[in-house]
């Protein structure tokens, strides 16, 4: 039974030594101390000596006065040699897992080199949660420390829980001082680093004589190469010196905390590449014909007087895409238009819901056999949520202008608000689906205005040409009229914001917006405080 424990301790040592090691070659333990002062212990074999006797099987443990633990327990001693301390060891005691929270939670250690000396800092650890109440059990924690000592004093102020302290062991590692020691020119941060969707290096490097510089954003992952992030985010950055065969190891320094921060408009001008718009970009300006732009899931990104219909005819991708559900804000005036022969204009990834809202205009136009905003034959459509806009979407062959792409399918289309101006190729609905089995799984209109005209042999909201459409659903106190090719949808709300008396003889659009003299162009106007169909 006894054989059956000390392995089971064994291993677990050895297992918390390889997962938080940070000794480096030519670093070896320092154990051979001699107990000088400190606070006395709970009984005679628990005293301040056991903590540095090489004996996990004792352990230095120590009980407050009162119900918690106040004050600080010490305890000073020396080494039998000066040597660089790197690291040191931390030992949990034989009992830790039955009477919790005796581990340290707020130490400090300090070392000078002879004993006339002050007294250096060279640890300051406050609330600690890397210790465990688990039994026998090695935890190694770094020190950034180039200087030899030979005394130390290790402080405890205080335990995570209860009144009672309790460690069998500790120990440091680190290497003489032969005298051997690499120098080095450290790396510089890098500032003003914005998001760009492309790998930035955070620093520029560092040099060193007798060894190589390593750099690590962890303190934990070493490489020779410089570091490089690409999301929005700070950066902690750690270098070192690892020696080579006439030079020791240099400890881990902290460098600076490097951020990479979002531009407050992105000019997608200059992007020539694949960009993931961040949550909460907003992009601005006509695109480069090379412009891959997307957002991911969760993004909220905002289109102010973006111009995206000019990228280049060798692309195979939609002018703006969402992969991932999210949402769209307009501001001022949008266009977009897809790569031909087959990309959508705004393409809604399958399985995810885009949201379109703002105040702002969009103009989408399909590359193609595509729907303007939607799907195309090469893409299946997620949801779309229309809350705001005006919007003018027009489809390509096969296509409707908001929908599924021909032989595709939709997952539904909501329009909560706006005014929203649809248009279907040849073949394919205004709002719904395209030709060739193409399928909407619904419409729902709540609010806002709606126009969808229709392509040949196609509805105006609902089935393309040898397509389907599951439910159409249209609000109450929605007005719903077809003439010709033309279906218009509008609300009172829609028309509320007309404020004309009864004596005005002015005709109105559907937007409230007003005409010069009577109209002679199909379509709903207001004239009179009253809806008028213009045939």
């Amino acid at each position: 039974m006894k054989k059956k424990t000390f392995l089971t301790r064994a291993v677990m040592t050895l297992t918390v030594l390889l997962l938080s090691t940070t000794m480096w070659a030519g670093d070896v333990p320092y154990t051979t101390y001699t107990a000088i002062s400190g606070t006395e212990g709970v009984n005679a074999d628990e005293g301040y000596a056991a903590l540095i006797d090489n004996d996990k099987n004792t352990k230095w443990c120590v009980k407050a006065s009162g119900d918690s633990w106040t004050g600080t327990a010490y305890i000073e001693f020396k080494s039998d040699k000066p040597f660089i301390p790197t690291s040191y060891v931390l030992s949990t005691g034989n009992d830790s897992n039955t009477l919790n929270g005796r581990n340290p939670y707020k130490w400090t250690i300090k070392a000078k080199k002879n004993s006339s000396d002050n007294w250096t800092t060279i640890a300051n650890v406050k609330n600690d949660n890397v210790m465990q109440d688990v039994n026998f059990t090695d935890y190694e924690f770094a020190l950034m420390n180039t200087s030899v000592y030979q005394y130390f004093r290790f402080e405890i102020t205080a335990v995570h829980s209860g009144n009672v302290f309790q460690l069998a062991e500790f120990h440091f590692i680190g290497h003489a001082n032969n005298g051997k020691e690499a120098t080095f020119t450290p790396p510089t941060a890098k500032d003003n680093l914005i998001y760009i969707s492309k790998d930035l290096e955070l620093i520029q490097p560092g040099s060193a004589v007798g060894g190589s510089m390593q750099y690590s954003v962890n303190n934990s992952d070493w490489s020779y190469n410089v570091p490089v992030k690409r999301d929005v985010g700070e950066y902690p950055i750690y270098y070192r010196v690892i020696g080579d065969d006439n030079h020791n190891n240099t400890v881990s320094y902290f460098l600076s905390t490097v951020s990479i921060q979002k531009a407050d408009f992105v000019d997608i001008s200059t992007i020539d590449y694949e960009y993931w718009a961040t949550d909460g970009d907003v992009l601005t300006g006509t695109a480069h014909p090379d412009a891959h732009l997307l957002c991911g899931n969760g993004v909220t990104v905002t289109l102010k007087d973006v111009d995206i219909t000019h990228l280049s005819d060798s692309h195979d991708w939609a002018a703006f895409c969402s992969a991932g559900s999210g949402t769209i804000i307009l501001e001022g005036t949008n266009k977009l238009k897809g790569c031909p022969p087959k990309y959508p204009g705004l393409l809604v990834t399958r399985n995810d819901v885009m949201t379109i809202k703002g105040n702002g205009t969009l103009e989408v136009e399909a590359g193609g056999r595509a729907a303007g905003i939607g799907g195309g034959p090469s893409n299946r459509c997620g949801r779309i949520v229309i809350d705001g806009g005006t919007i003018i979407a027009r489809g390509g062959e096969d296509s409707p202008g908001i929908g599924a792409g021909p032989g595709r399918d939709c997952k539904g289309i909501i329009i909560n608000g706006g005014h929203v101006t649809a248009i279907g190729g040849k073949g394919g609905a205004g709002i719904g689906s395209g030709t060739n089995s193409s399928s909407c799984s619904y419409v729902t209109i709540n609010g806002g205005t709606v126009i969808a005209t229709r392509g040949e042999n196609a509805e105006c909201i609902g089935a393309g040409n040898g397509g389907t459409c599951g439910d159409i659903t249209i609000a109450p106190n929605m007005s719903d009229v077809t003439e010709g090719d033309t279906r218009i949808i509008t609300s009172t709300s829609g028309i509320s914001v007309v404020k004309i008396d009864d004596t005005d003889t002015t005709w109105y659009d559907i937007k409230g917006q007003k005409l010069q003299s009577e109209p002679k162009q199909k379509g709903v106007y207001i004239h009179h405080r009253k809806k008028v169909i213009v045939k």
